[in-house]
Formats: C-alpha cells, structure tokens, sequence
C-alpha cells in the first residue's frame, strides 16, 4: 500500500514538473527585439535575444509603458524588456526600455 503511494506521488510531482518545462513560459522579463506593431488589433512582434522565434505579444490597458509615451516610441530592431507575458492570452504587464539605451 505504501509503494502504490509513493509510485503515485512520485507520478503527479513528475507530471506537474514535466508540464512547467513544456509550457514555455517565462517566468522573469525577457529581453526582445522589436520587429512591429499594429495598432488595429494590438499585438506587438518580437525577437527575443536568446531564441530564432518570433514572439506574438498582445498589449491591453493595463500594460504599463516604462520611460515612453507610445508603442511608436520603439524603433525596429530596438531592443525592449518585456515582462510579465503570460501563456493563455501573451497579454504584457510592463513594456521597458533596457538602463543602457542610447538615445
């Protein structure tokens, strides 16, 4: 009876791991390239630095935009912090200009 516990319990917590790697969420801000915008539906693309991918991110009105005024603020090829995207719906938290930008 306690093997078929433990098998179990050992079972959910290997699923329960293996469904967080697989998710591919990031968890922390990313740091991405700005490809484009379109202000009709909203959505920003993005390279993030450390993937080939292009990246689909959704703004709303509770994205906080740091240190700019607009998403027309951000020039292609720019890069952006982007933080706070989570899976379902890749809404945007915070949209940030790196500490080192240049001007």
């Amino acid at each position: 009876m306690k093997s078929l516990l433990k098998i179990s319990f050992l079972f959910i917590i290997f699923v329960t791991f293996t469904s967080s790697l697989l998710a591919h969420c990031p968890k922390k801000a990313f740091r991405a390239y700005f490809l484009s915008y379109d202000p009709e539906k909203k959505v920003m693309v993005v390279l993030p630095e450390k993937s080939k991918e292009e990246r689909i991110v959704r703004i709303s009105k509770k994205t906080i935009l740091f240190k700019m005024e607009s998403i027309s603020d951000i020039k292609k090829d720019e890069i952006i912090i982007i933080s706070g995207c989570n899976c379902e719906q890749k809404f945007a938290s915070r949209i940030a200009f790196p500490k080192n930008r240049k001007e």
